[in-house]
C-alpha cells in the first residue's frame, strides 16, 4: 500500500509505504484520542489519526518547515510552520510508531 499526504499549503509532503495495520484490509486502522490536549488541538471532541511504523513514513518535501512541540514530557506533535497544519504525533512510550 502507498499513501500520500501533505499539509494544507502543500509545503510539507510525505508518503507511507508498505503494509499498514488495518481493520478491513483496505484502509489504515483509525485511532481516535479524546484526551484534553487532543481536544484543544482540534477544537473538537477528539483527534483522528492512523499509526504506522516510523520506518514506513518518508517526508518528501518541506522538512525545513516541520516544527515539533512537546505537549507533555515525551509527547511530540509536529506541524507545518507555514500553514499550521498538524502533521505527526510521536510518543517516547511507543518507540518506532508515528501517528499521522
Amino acid at each position: 500500500m502507498s499513501l500520500q499526504g501533505r499539509c494544507l499549503c502543500g509545503g510539507v509532503t510525505y508518503s507511507i509505504q508498505g503494509e499498514l495495520p488495518t481493520e478491513d484490509g483496505d484502509l489504515p486502522l483509525p485511532v481516535f484520542c479524546h484526551c484534553r490536549t487532543c481536544q484543544l488541538l482540534t477544537g473538537g471532541a477528539f483527534f483522528a489519526s492512523s499509526m504506522v511504523p516510523t520506518s514506513q513514513l518518508t517526508v518528501a518535501t518541506g522538512t525545513e518547515l516541520i516544527r515539533r512541540y512537546e505537549s507533555r514530557p515525551g509527547v511530540f506533535r509536529s506541524f507545518c510552520s507555514q500553514c499550521g497544519s498538524p502533521l505527526f504525533y510521536e510518543n517516547t512510550d511507543e518507540p518506532g510508531r508515528i501517528y499521522f
